[in-house]
């Protein structure tokens, strides 16, 4: 399964805003509007979604919709278990 790696930059993620920011990425989480919480356990690998696709590549296309239409508001909570 993809992994997200920790401080990878997404357009429109906290991390993106907080770099143009110039500010910590703590900073940029004061100005969330949203809280996002994406399970990436091993069953997120099912390809059980129209097309085929993996939970886990459904749920980060929307993420990265989301992300996009609403730059630096959304924060990502991840488990596994």
């Amino acid at each position: 399964m993809t992994q997200i790696t920790k401080y990878t930059s997404v357009r429109g993620s906290l991390q993106s805003q907080a770099n143009k920011l110039q500010i910590g990425v703590a900073q940029a989480f004061l100005d969330c509007e949203k809280i996002v919480c994406l399970d990436v356990s091993p069953s997120m690998n099912e390809k059980d979604c129209p097309g085929l696709e993996s939970r886990y590549r459904v749920a980060t296309n929307q993420l990265a919709k989301l992300q996009s239409e609403n730059p630096g508001k959304v924060g990502l909570v991840c488990w596994s278990s």
